[in-house]
């Protein structure tokens, strides 16, 4: 056997999604299929026998974020570390963005500092869920939540250092 079982590529909206049929057929136990997230929406995860499953997204930034946010605490549960949510310090926004309702949204972002000397976030200039170079030159993500319609500058934003050490 094995402690865990994770795929990425075969999880798409459409229908492209390969991983729902094999779930059924290997008679997966599904947890839940599609996120209210972006990027990573179709990410789904079951259990088989005592097994978890993950599924996660094709395009790199949503495979990560969804590894970052799911796949990856579920991973360390079961290497035996106490579960601790991710860092998430508050930080200014430096950019405005609109995003659309029903799924809260992760941008990667780069650290900055005002002429105060106080920390801003700058959207990365890559975009999109298949650009993995836009996860190399940023220093986190933040989060919008579901609720909000955007971010405007001068917001505080909930940033997700990729270094842990933080700022």
């Amino acid at each position: 056997g094995c402690d865990a079982v994770i795929t990425s590529g075969g999880a798409s909206d459409g229908d492209e999604d390969h991983t729902q049929g094999a779930m059924t057929t290997l008679g997966v136990d599904r947890i839940f299929w599609r996120l209210a997230i972006k990027p990573g929406r179709p990410m789904s995860a079951g259990i088989l026998g005592d097994t978890p499953l993950m599924c996660l997204p094709g395009n790199p930034v949503a495979a990560f974020v969804c590894y970052r946010l799911v796949a990856g605490p579920v991973l360390a549960s079961l290497a035996g570390r106490q579960a601790t949510p991710a860092l998430r310090l508050p930080v200014r926004s430096g950019f405005a963005h609109r995003k659309g309702a029903g799924r809260a949204e992760y941008l990667r972002v780069v650290l900055s500092y005002a002429a105060d000397g106080t920390p801003v976030l700058q959207r990365h200039g890559r975009k999109g869920a298949g650009v993995l170079s836009s996860l190399t030159g940023a220093d986190g993500l933040v989060e919008i939540p579901v609720e909000n319609e955007g971010v405007a500058v001068g917001d505080y934003l909930s940033f997700m250092p990729f270094r842990e050490t933080g700022l």
